[in-house]
């Protein structure tokens, strides 16, 4: 299941819309969300995780 959610990024201010993906298991690599719009990191995500962060534009 998917959900979503917003973040402002603290570099360049703007509004990222964030889609969570679920996965049925970790693949094991770091990853993190980064800014749509600066690529600036919004947040890491454990390598644990069955999750995945994506940051799209809202502009």
């Amino acid at each position: 299941m998917n959900s979503e959610s917003q973040r402002k990024c603290d570099k360049c201010g703007r509004i990222n819309k964030i889609i969570k993906y679920s996965f049925p298991a970790a693949d094991g690599f770091d990853h993190s969300c980064d800014c749509a719009y600066c690529k600036q990191i919004l947040f890491p995500i454990s390598r644990k995780s069955f999750d995945d962060y994506v940051a799209y534009k809202t502009e």
